[in-house]
């Protein structure tokens, strides 16, 4: 039975759709997860961020 892990780091690799696509992770002393490698995109690809991309949440 595989579980869902919630995520909302949509920089990592692992991230697909607010969940992380790995059966099993682990964590650090303050919860970070261990196997999370980021994604680096350049602030002027960010600027290009087509509008209402989901990580442009408003409030």
């Amino acid at each position: 039975m595989k579980h869902i892990l919630s995520c909302e780091n949509e920089f990592c690799i692992y991230w697909k759709k607010d969940q992380c696509v790995l059966d099993k992770i682990s964590l650090d002393n303050q919860g970070v997860c261990q196997a999370c490698i980021h994604v680096t995109i350049p602030d002027d690809q960010l600027d290009t961020r087509p509008t209402g991309h989901p990580a442009q949440k408003t409030a």
